[in-house]
């Protein structure tokens, strides 16, 4: 699961017992990868051009690259791996699953989709975004379009009422309830 921009892996770590003992979480061996300080940010996976575009293409590769090597670490050790993001971490994180085969879903929280490329991989997997309706910071109609842009038939978006950008433990419920939507909550990783 990627970090928002200056969210920090341990802030995630520290909500064990509000959110990985619950509900489908709990069958997941959790991964916390970490982006470092970045354009004048405490941990940013990205850099943009101007405020508001999309982001470098030095920066989606760096990025992407490094939750790919995660990821691919996790599969040659037979484990079978959702991958998940929030905000910014939502963004790499899918970037970095439709470039990697054997993904078995991915869930964004207040998040947007990459741009399409024809490096995706062509394997599909259920992709789920859901945003909040009122979230300042990522307007869920531009996220919903961003996702429907990779013209990926097994996506879907969701607007949660009355969520704004920042979820807080809110966030572990929506993933919960994200995993099982994809009918992914019955996976058991070790």
């Amino acid at each position: 699961y990627l970090h928002g921009r200056n969210g920090f892996p341990s802030t995630y770590a520290t909500r064990r017992d509000a959110w990985w003992t619950r509900g489908a979480l709990r069958a997941l061996r959790v991964v916390l990868p970490g982006a470092g300080p970045r354009g004048g940010c405490r941990s940013a996976w990205l850099d943009y051009e101007d405020e508001g575009a999309a982001p470098t293409t030095g920066s989606l590769r760096a990025a992407r690259e490094q939750v790919v090597a995660v990821v691919r670490r996790e599969l040659q050790r037979g484990r079978s791996v959702v991958v998940g993001g929030y905000s910014e971490g939502c963004l790499v994180g899918l970037e970095a699953a439709l470039r990697t085969p054997g993904v078995l879903g991915f869930v964004g929280v207040n998040g947007m989709a990459p741009p399409p490329s024809d490096e995706h991989v062509a394997t599909t997997f259920p992709v789920l975004f859901v945003n909040g309706a009122d979230d300042a910071t990522i307007d869920h109609a531009a996220a919903a379009r961003s996702l429907a842009a990779l013209d990926r038939p097994d996506a879907s978006a969701v607007a949660v009422a009355g969520a704004g950008h920042g979820l807080a433990d809110d966030e572990g419920r929506l993933l919960d309830w994200g995993l099982r939507r994809l009918g992914l909550g019955c996976i058991s990783v070790s």
